[in-house]
């Protein structure tokens, strides 16, 4: 456009995908470390059981993942993209990895009926009532994480910035 190239990326990492995948695993230690810090036998466990649950569904979503990686011959999520304009949509020969993938994002996510982590911390409900309207401003980062999903699932499966249709050059003409 003018000159300039517009690739879609904030940053080109060689390993991105595996990136986004470790840097997601990092929330498993606030379970860990919440029931730790409460001394109670009960909550370490209840906290053990949510992060055996959690690391379940992240291992679902890097399965569900290896046949685009295996498509796109690499980990950059540019790459990806740019093999998905030169073959087709790689939703088309992985479907079924896209819908362990989404139902796995959904999992991730502790939305419902996968919700159990967050139904199982009573001890927060205390915090919440006494604290709750002088933190209700403050966003919530579970909140934005079936958006990171989404963008993720497009990206891998559905070419990503250009769409299954890549309309470019012929809809900047109309």
């Amino acid at each position: 456009m003018n000159g300039w190239r517009i690739d879609g990326e904030v940053a080109n990492v060689s390993i991105g995908l595996l990136l986004i995948f470790a840097l997601g695993s990092i929330g498993i230690y606030g379970f860990i470390v919440g029931g730790w810090a409460s001394e109670s036998k009960f909550s370490i466990l209840g906290s053990m059981r949510t992060c055996a649950q959690l690391v379940s569904y992240e291992v679902s979503l890097a399965l569900s993942v290896l046949g685009v990686v295996m498509l796109g011959r690499s980990l950059n999520l540019s790459e990806i993209v740019h093999r998905q304009g030169e073959f087709l949509p790689f939703v088309i020969p992985q479907f079924v990895g896209m819908v362990i993938f989404l139902i796995g994002g959904i999992a991730e996510t502790s939305r419902a009926p996968f919700d159990l982590p967050r139904r199982s911390r009573s001890s927060s409900r205390g915090i919440n009532r006494v604290l709750g309207h002088a933190l209700g401003p403050l966003p919530d980062g579970r909140v934005r994480q079936p958006d990171h999903a989404l963008a993720l699932m497009v990206t891998l499966f559905f070419s990503g910035w250009h769409g299954p249709w890549d309309l470019g050059p012929n809809l900047v003409s109309c």
